[in-house]
């Protein structure tokens, strides 16, 4: 995630400039002028926004599908998304895990019927066997739609109402 100066936020670390940014604009235009990378020194796997997708969905989809495309994916990648909290001046963070079909959405369980309407997938898409969720969604676009209504459906993501509906997401190693 972004502050409004275009660095890294998290639990661990706090912002170099001081706040959050209120709007994805202002972490857009962030993201424009300051490369952010991870702990590792590598740049994020995706991050929206970026002026590169339209939608946090449309930033999942070309993610997935970039994930399956490598030779080997061997390593969990952290799926993490921003939101609005429960006041117009808080913000609320979730995170989910995904490693090949594998998804580790955090110890709730998850109503996959609800999960799954709310995605358009069929229920035969997400399975739970060994408290992981098992994702036999041919598309990636079907892999995004999970993994937006894990966000939206069961952790409650609140987007911002002042950008459609839009959230902020990005994917590290």
């Amino acid at each position: 995630m972004l502050c409004a100066g275009g660095h890294e936020l998290s639990f661990n670390n706090r912002c170099a400039g001081g706040r959050v940014a209120r709007r994805l604009s202002a972490i857009r235009e962030a993201a424009q002028r300051t490369m952010v990378t991870d702990h590792s020194g590598r740049p994020p796997f995706m991050e929206h926004p970026s002026g590169d997708f339209a939608t946090a969905a449309d930033a999942m989809v070309s993610a997935v599908a970039r994930l399956r495309a490598l030779p080997r994916w061997e390593t969990w990648i952290t799926f993490s998304a921003q939101g609005e909290g429960h006041r117009p001046d808080s913000y609320q963070f979730y995170e989910v895990r995904l490693l090949g079909n594998l998804l580790d959405a955090g110890a709730a369980e998850i109503d996959l019927p609800a999960l799954t309407r709310a995605a358009g997938v069929p229920s035969t898409v997400v399975r739970r066997p060994d408290g992981l969720y098992d994702l036999r969604a041919p598309a990636p676009r079907q892999v995004a739609a999970v993994l937006d209504a894990v966000f939206r459906i069961h952790h409650h993501l609140r987007p911002f109402p002042e950008h459609e509906g839009d959230y902020a997401v990005g994917a590290e190693w």
